[in-house]
């Protein structure tokens, strides 16, 4: 394939290989249409996403997709990984590298020092960026001497960015956001379990950062004590095990009233299921979540972390390890009239419509480059 040396191409470093797209890729794409006019989108997963099925799809329709051994993300430097890298970069004619769930990266920087000082290498953080352990400053030097420009999926990521020394002028606050067209369509399903009218809907891994044990004590208050009956309805792909393993932990048992949902590109059909979508994130850079259900059909309730978009509307907010406290906001939220839940998600809806549509996204990072 022949390649124009005037356009200016973008390869898209991800460590992701998760089983559904997502919005993150669809975000991506976005972003490759509106760049298009000045230079190609290139795509490097790791190998073990060759053989997921969006992946085949995005290849089907002409995306310019690589991949590169997984050992590329980890400490390890290996000449093959180097190499792949430097032939995407001749072949696709690359000037940006932006990286994606990559935080340090070895091979990355030796890359950067040994083959090129002409591209400029941008990082989106999707988390908090907090080093630990004895090679705590080496990891500092790498991510600074390989990264020229960083960007903070919120406010509380990019001062996370700051205190390990990151100069503000190299960082920029860009709020997480959605392609909403892809919450347009959904199915009508079940996902209580016999006996319940009323889901809570939560992503369940991992377990721990995403407080899977706090609202399973919320709801075992409800559903034993107050004899209300509320389904826990955990999505995840995969590790249902550990997720498991840490309710049986924290309550003694695996209550008939717990379900898990496997993944499903149509998100918006478990939304739209659910009477009440949790975010009780221990950790997030900004939640998807929260701003996918707000435009959905579901009532929304946030733990008190900086990582979930608290701004939203109507949105009811409880302290991180409160359980007592969700329990409480739960019971109200099922009690609600319909003419409160319609004015409520309407006031959701217009308002993350307004505040996290994916093209302001789009224009910032175009932007950055």
């Amino acid at each position: 394939m022949l390649i124009n040396k005037r356009l200016k191409s973008v390869l898209h470093i991800m460590d992701y290989a998760a089983p559904y797209r997502g919005n993150f890729i669809s975000a991506i794409e976005c972003l490759e249409n509106h760049y298009q006019n000045i230079g190609n989108t290139v795509y490097l997963f790791p190998k073990k996403a060759e053989n997921l099925l969006w992946v085949k799809n995005m290849i089907e329709n002409g995306k310019r997709i690589y991949f590169i051994d997984t050992s590329f993300y980890s400490k390890k430097i290996k000449y093959s990984n180097l190499r792949t890298i430097d032939n995407i970069v001749k072949k696709e004619n690359i000037v940006i590298i932006h990286t994606h769930f990559v935080e340090y990266n070895y091979s990355l920087f030796i890359y950067k020092k040994l083959y090129t000082q002409n591209i400029r290498v941008i990082a989106s953080f999707h988390n908090h960026y907090s080093p630990s352990g004895r090679l705590y400053l080496l990891k500092n030097r790498v991510i600074k001497r390989t990264i020229d420009f960083f960007i903070g999926d919120s406010q509380s990521v990019s001062e996370s960015l700051f205190k390990i020394g990151i100069p503000f002028k190299k960082i920029k606050t860009i709020n997480n956001s959605i392609n909403f067209t892809r919450l347009n369509e959904s199915s009508e399903i079940v996902i209580t379990n016999p006996g319940s009218n009323h889901a809570v809907l939560m992503f369940g891994y991992p377990w721990y950062r995403k407080g899977v044990d706090v609202v399973a004590k919320a709801l075992y208050a409800l559903n034993m004590e107050k004899k209300i009956p509320v389904t826990l309805a955990l999505a995840q792909a995969g590790c249902v095990e550990a997720t498991t393993d840490a309710i049986i932990k924290t309550l003694g048992l695996l209550p008939d009233w717990v379900v898990f949902l496997g993944p499903r590109e149509d998100l918006a059909s478990y939304y739209n299921a659910a009477t009440i979508f949790i975010s009780a994130g221990r950790e997030e850079g900004l939640s998807y979540a929260p701003i996918e259900a707000a435009y959905c059909n579901c009532a929304v309730v946030c733990s008190d972390i900086p990582g979930n978009p608290l701004d939203i509307p109507g949105i009811s907010i409880y302290s991180m390890e409160d359980y007592s406290s969700l329990k409480n906001i739960i019971e109200s939220l099922l009690s609600i009239s319909v003419q409160e839940k319609t004015h409520m998600k309407k006031l959701q809806r217009d308002y993350v419509i307004e505040n996290y549509n994916i093209n302001k996204w789009v224009e910032k990072i175009a932007e950055c480059y």
